[in-house]
């Protein structure tokens, strides 16, 4: 038996995926600790496991006193800039709280260390320590590789599609991206601000790990790293085709199915009405999941509904995810619309037809863990349209555009979803990969020392 550090975020859906691959981890034989950044010990200890509260991640790493202490002129501001600027390097361990977490986890002293790839203060802090290390992730595969076959995870670039997905093109974006990385690290140095980056590499360097081995990221995680074992939390067969890095393996999505969240009496009647109405009726439901993460868009979102609204053949629940009233929508709605502040989303997802996304990760597995073909709009943010591309790709769905289609559109791409059979085979296809991944062992993947 293995004892295990995983070591999470907090985010609500990478918190449910962590659960499933915990519990199937200690199905085969081995201890599990959860330590977070954020306060997650009342859900963690809920279902059972130990639980350690890390200190917060410090991302404020602007130069001290430059707000608060008035400058006579920019000599002054100057010079105060670079003696901060040497305290971050030469204090850059105190600042991060690396010999914190360091402590921390040499008395909890695991065998092995899974640690989401966002939490570079810990990672840094946990590379001399006597303890395997593996990072998980819950993205694609986002390297830019000789090969050219991948596109940059924040675009829709298909392969091999138009001059986008062209060779040249691809080049372009990924130019384009690492332009943009060093142009911000250098519009924040200019302004005297954000040194994070600077000294987790500066660290990291000091603790021996090569330069090469540490790639500037554009995505949340600000660095990529070549050298540590990293698992995704993805199917293979769903990325783009092309052969991953030896440390790179997908270990299939993690869809947590006892997960218990608390909702109104008066959501699971509705819910279960019009369950039964689908039954009882040759009616399509509809399932539309607003992002939980970023704040909706009302106009968006009320274009959806009148897409449907005069549809007699389709119901559809909405869920705003929490973000808006669904009182703001009573005006456009009818009798086949259901709107809720929050869903059951995996309740729901087990009755629907068809899943309208903003192709967040996690809804984008949950939607594929049931077989679910997919109208995909991207919420354009992080890598829902590199998600998203992957959709239209394996026609699990199409790829709309939320910014710019009409009702009209939007009606005759879920007309297109719901009446070809081609997506809804497809999603059923890769439900069944996702059982054959279920039956992996998890131990073999992370080749897991006792």
């Amino acid at each position: 038996m293995a004892h295990i550090a995983l070591i999470i975020t907090g985010l609500t859906g990478r918190l449910f995926s962590s659960f499933e691959m915990a519990t199937r981890l200690e199905k085969e034989g081995h201890k599990i600790t959860y330590l977070c950044p954020m306060d997650v010990k009342e859900k963690v200890e809920s279902i059972g496991f130990d639980y350690v509260q890390l200190p917060e991640i410090n991302y404020n790493f602007e130069a001290r006193n430059q707000k608060n202490k008035p400058q006579s002129n920019w000599i002054k501001r100057l010079g105060n800039h670079f003696r901060q600027y040497s305290t971050h390097y030469t204090k850059g361990k105190e600042i991060l709280g690396l010999d914190v977490y360091n402590t921390i986890l040499n008395n909890l002293n695991p065998h092995h260390i899974i640690i989401d790839v966002e939490l570079h203060d810990i990672i840094f802090a946990s590379l001399n320590l006597d303890a395997q290390i593996t990072l998980f992730t819950a993205w694609f595969n986002n390297e830019m590789r000789a090969d050219l076959k991948l596109p940059p995870i924040r675009t829709c670039t298909i392969p091999g599609k138009g001059i986008k997905g062209s060779w040249l093109g691809i080049l372009l974006s990924w130019t384009f991206v690492k332009l943009k990385v060093r142009g911000r690290i250098i519009v924040n140095k200019l302004k005297f601000r954000d040194y994070r980056r600077s000294v987790l590499k500066t660290h990291a360097l000091k603790q021996g790990m090569p330069s090469k081995n540490i790639i500037l990221s554009n995505l949340p995680d600000l660095f990529a790293y070549t050298n540590i074992p990293t698992i995704s939390m993805t199917l293979a067969e769903m990325d783009f085709p092309h052969d991953p890095p030896n440390h790179f393996k997908y270990i299939g999505p993690m869809v947590y199915e006892q997960r218990e969240m608390k909702f109104d009496k008066n959501v699971a009647k509705m819910i279960e009405n019009v369950v039964k109405i689908k039954s009882e009726s040759e009616k399509k439901l509809i399932y539309f999941s607003a992002s939980s993460f970023i704040n909706p868009e009302m106009d968006y979102i009320n274009r959806v509904i009148k897409a449907v609204k005069d549809r007699r053949d389709w119901l559809m629940i909405v869920s705003l995810g929490g973000k808006l009233n669904p009182s703001e929508f009573e005006s456009v709605v009818t009798d086949n619309v259901y709107i809720l502040s929050w869903v059951p989303q995996l309740q729901v997802l087990n009755q629907a037809d068809c899943c309208i996304t903003h192709c967040g990760v996690n809804s984008l597995n949950e939607c594929i863990y049931f077989g679910v073909p997919m109208l995909a709009y991207s919420g354009k943010y992080f890598e829902q349209s590199g998600n998203a591309a992957r959709i239209h790709f394996h026609k699990l769905g199409i790829m709309g555009d939320k910014d710019k289609d009409s009702p009209k559109i939007i009606e005759k791409n879920l007309e297109r979803v719901l009446d070809d059979l081609t997506f809804k085979n497809n999603a059923d296809r890769f439900k069944e990969i996702c059982k054959v991944y279920e039956q992996k062992r998890l131990s073999s993947i992370l080749n897991l020392k006792s």
